[in-house]
């Protein structure tokens, strides 16, 4: 066809990137929902810094004069941090099986229905190592099916066309993992991360996909 009507042939080819765009944000972007409601162990400052325990904690003279006042359900309301409070039931600066998560790597993927009945919590570098398979893998699907369908395009039409296709789906990507660790104090999660991006790099590397180098970079940047 782009041999013999060009201009119908470019109009496919454009009806085609509006329909896999419309296709992949849709589908990654209720997979994004779908990952958002697991549960994350929640580390705050005291993770980082160390925390005395409650009992051994003295208590100001401000605190004290206070507590003289104030009957202590309400005194807990003001003041959280006097309040004792069971362990976290996870050790911050331990690796322990998280290792796990860059020795499998070809783990399967969690399925949009199997995150959202998830309870079991979970460390950030779990999302965040299932969303990025999962994008880079349909990435490297969609760029070799391009390069081969549309094969009397130019190297440079045919990463116009993927990035057409996929650029809002990346947007989604790092918003994700803004969201990731954006705040977040668990050095370990960051680093295993890192990890996980880096060998993203290498894989796209082997397949020869250079479209998706610049949002790998991004989450370089990000993390």
């Amino acid at each position: 066809m782009a041999g013999h009507h060009v201009q119908l042939a470019d109009e496919i080819g454009q009806a085609y990137i509006n329909t896999m765009r419309w296709y992949y944000l849709s589908h990654f972007t209720r997979y994004h929902k779908s990952l958002e409601k697991l549960r994350l162990h929640v580390m705050d400052k005291h993770d980082v810094v160390g925390q005395e325990e409650p009992a051994r904690r003295s208590m100001s003279p401000v605190h004290s004069g206070l507590k003289k006042k104030i009957p202590t359900d309400i005194l807990d309301n003001l003041i959280p941090s006097l309040k004792s409070s069971a362990p976290p039931s996870y050790d911050a600066f331990n690796i322990g099986r998280r290792i796990e998560t860059l020795k499998n790597r070809t783990a399967p993927i969690l399925t949009a229905n199997q995150a959202e009945e998830s309870r079991t919590p979970h460390y950030p570098e779990i999302p965040f190592r299932h969303f990025n398979a999962a994008l880079t893998e349909n990435a490297s699907s969609e760029y070799s099916f391009i390069t081969e369908f549309f094969s009397h395009k130019t190297y440079d039409q045919a990463s116009t066309m993927f990035h057409q296709i996929f650029d809002p789906t990346f947007t989604l990507g790092r918003t994700f993992t803004k969201s990731l660790m954006g705040s977040t104090l668990d050095c370990l999660g960051v680093l295993l991360c890192v990890r996980l991006n880096q060998y993203s790099a290498f894989e796209m590397q082997k397949r020869r996909i250079p479209t998706t180098d610049a949002y790998i970079n991004a989450m370089n940047m990000l993390l």
